[in-house]
């Protein structure tokens, strides 16, 4: 999961932090993340977040919906596929694809 931290600044710089977080734990079911998944314009990496204090490149698409998904005072934890899961690892891939419908549905 990431953090997606607030900032007063709408346009300002978007920044993250990376955790773990166990599905296995359900309690009630209920899970207080959210979940974005998509495929949709370009695959070229031409923006930047921070990511645990390193700059992460991300699509001009996932960059946007971060910032209108910021809020400016609190902050949101999302389940992002693009970040959440490693696209240049198949073996990665692998393991966590088949989780995807889990991940989703427990939001």
């Amino acid at each position: 999961m990431i953090r997606l931290l607030p900032h007063e600044d709408k346009n300002g710089r978007i920044e993250c932090e990376l955790f773990n977080y166990s599905l296995s734990e359900m309690g009630d079911g209920k899970h207080l993340y959210e979940a974005l998944s998509y495929v949709w314009g370009g695959s070229i990496k031409s923006r930047s977040i921070t990511l645990n204090g390193c700059n992460f490149s991300v699509t001009e698409n996932l960059h946007t919906a971060l910032l209108y998904l910021r809020n400016r005072q609190l902050e949101r934890t999302l389940w992002v596929d693009a970040i959440s899961i490693d696209q240049d690892k198949q073996d990665e891939k692998a393991r966590q694809i088949p989780l995807m419908r889990t991940i989703l549905l427990q939001t």
